[in-house]
Parts: C-alpha cells; structure tokens; sequence
C-alpha cells in the first residue's frame, strides 16, 4: 500500500491513521480471534503504516506529518460498551 502511494508521487508527506474496527458484541461473548481481528486492525495496521512510512522518511533523509487519530475512551480510560478490545 506505501509503495503503490509512494512511487507515482516520489513519496508521502503526509499519513493519516484512523483505523477502527470493534464487533457489537458483550465482551464476554468475544472469542479470541474476535479480540485479534480487532486488535490486528486497530493495532497492528496503524503500526505497521507508521513503520513502513517512518523507515522510508529516514532512508530519504526527508520526514512529513504522522496523524494518529484514537478514540477518546482510548485515553481517557473511561471505556465504553462493546468496544474493550479497541479501548
């Protein structure tokens, strides 16, 4: 995905990360590869861009603009229904 945007414009100087996924289920009706997808999603997609885009910033002795977007019950602690595995 980072090359497919990087080659056609001689690189980013900008990423947004917004990714989110939950499934509107108690928490205790999750199974564990239910947690996974989420997390694989949320998680794991926003680091993996991070770090493909960060390491050819570096290699390109150039950088941009890294967005990292979360929810507010992310940081606040305060949770919310049906969301645990993206809180």
């Amino acid at each position: 995905m980072v090359g497919a945007g990087w080659a056609p414009y001689g690189g980013l100087d900008v990423v947004g990360n917004d990714a989110a996924g939950n499934f509107a289920r108690p928490t205790e009706g999750l199974s564990h590869r239910a947690v996974d997808a989420v997390l694989n999603n949320v998680l794991h997609g926003t680091f993996y861009c991070t770090l493909e885009v960060g390491k050819r910033w570096i290699a390109d002795g150039s950088g941009g603009v890294m967005l990292n977007i979360v929810a507010n019950y992310a940081s606040s602690g305060s949770g919310s229904a049906y969301v645990v595995p993206s809180a």
